[in-house]
């Protein structure tokens, strides 16, 4: 069985990971990461590019993201470790968008009982946080308060996310 995944240049951007369950296991003795499929785009055109496996497909923003998913079915783990491994190691790679200081959220579907998750670990406001915390007590907003100092910053959620996930 083949499967094809299309992915445009801005979809891709914002797709972490992507693979199917059902298409994970790796025959004993092969290749884990081969072949390979270059993914490129005409930057211009934005033009769709198409990959195909027949086990499964891994699609993050980086080389070692990718590598340590696939490396984690090598070895036997599942969809969920290779997830988790991925969004780690992203977090390594880009940490200018994901990270231990921040968040996410994940769907999940279970193929065999057709059951779906939904798990979010976005970052959260502080326990002293109030409605009325960016507000003069005339009711007027205090300018850059929510985006500068102390108090414009919430509780990272990834590594509390990623732990329930698994």
């Amino acid at each position: 069985m083949k499967w094809t995944f299309r992915i445009g240049v801005f979809a891709f951007a914002f797709l972490q990971f992507s693979c199917s369950s059902a298409l994970h296991s790796a025959k004993p003795g092969a290749n884990p990461y081969e072949p390979r499929f270059a993914v490129t785009a005409d930057p211009v055109s934005r033009t769709l590019t198409e990959a195909r496996g027949g086990r499964w497909a891994i699609s993050t923003q980086g080389r070692a993201a990718t590598d340590a998913a696939a490396k984690v079915f090598a070895e036997g783990g599942n969809i969920i470790d290779a997830a988790v491994a991925a969004s780690f190691t992203i977090s390594v790679e880009r940490p200018q968008s994901t990270g231990i200081g921040g968040g996410g959220f994940m769907l999940y579907r279970v193929t065999k009982s057709g059951e779906t998750f939904a798990i979010d670990f976005r970052e959260r406001a502080p326990i002293r946080a109030h409605e009325r915390m960016f507000l003069n007590p005339d009711g007027s907003v205090m300018r850059n308060k929510s985006l500068v100092g102390i108090q414009a910053s919430g509780v990272p959620g990834l590594v509390a996310g990623l732990s329930e996930i698994h």
